[in-house]
Parts: C-alpha cells; sequence; structure tokens
C-alpha cells in the first residue's frame, strides 16, 4: 500500500505558499510587487495594490514551480 500510494503523491501536482517580504512597491497601483523569500527576488501580482516595502505576505507558487 505504502508503494502505490508514494507513487501517486509523487505525481500529484500541488500549489507551494511561502512567506516572503515586499521590497519593491512602485508598481502596487497595478498589483505588482518585487518579494524576497529569503533566498531570491522575484515579481508576485495582488488584487490589493495597498502592500507596502517591508510587509510579509503569503505567496502561492502555482505547482510549487517558480517558472509559472
Amino acid at each position: 500500500m505504502d508503494i502505490i500510494n508514494g507513487k501517486a503523491l509523487s505525481s500529484v501536482s500541488y500549489d507551494k505558499t511561502i512567506t516572503c517580504t515586499i521590497k519593491d512597491d512602485k508598481n502596487a497601483k497595478k498589483g505588482e510587487y518585487t518579494v524576497y523569500d529569503g533566498s531570491r527576488l522575484f515579481e508576485a501580482y495582488s488584487n490589493d495594490t495597498s502592500y507596502k516595502v517591508g510587509t510579509t505576505v503569503f505567496v502561492t507558487i502555482p505547482e510549487g514551480k517558480f517558472e509559472n
């Protein structure tokens, strides 16, 4: 049973949620932010346009892949 479940789970894709800090909010009016997760800077998007530099936010990574 463990082997079958292990194989099934390894092929399942899921979203990953990480904690980040807003590093740049110059495009906040468009919902675009530069965020930092402790190892890299990347762009994140939100319907909320009120985040400021230094705010800690949760970012969802689709299928756990940053290139999505």
